[in-house]
């Protein structure tokens, strides 16, 4: 699993979900995220950030469904990521 340095910032104006969200893409976007490797668990990311556990597992649920993440059950829920040429698109097109 790799170590994510990540940030939220509660006083912005964006919610914490959307924050979350595109600081998981952008860790997609620039590589420090490797395909298929273990995000850590809901309640560990939401203690790393001082945010609530439902709203990582919001966004961690949003990404599965938007096919960035895939959840593989196995003692708990594993979220591990797989970058389709799809997706690769998509991203690269958010940025422009």
């Amino acid at each position: 699993m790799t170590t994510l340095c990540l940030e939220v910032d509660p006083n912005a104006a964006t919610c914490l979900q959307e924050q979350l969200r595109e600081t998981l893409l952008e860790a997609i976007r620039v590589g420090s995220l490797p395909s298929d490797d273990a995000l850590p668990s809901c309640r560990k990311l939401s203690q790393q950030l001082g945010i609530s556990r439902n709203t990582v597992s919001i966004v961690y649920e949003k990404l599965v469904e938007d096919g960035y993440l895939i959840s593989r059950p196995v003692a708990a829920i594993i979220y591990t990521l797989i970058i389709t040429t799809r997706n690769r698109r998509l991203i690269h097109h958010k940025q422009r």
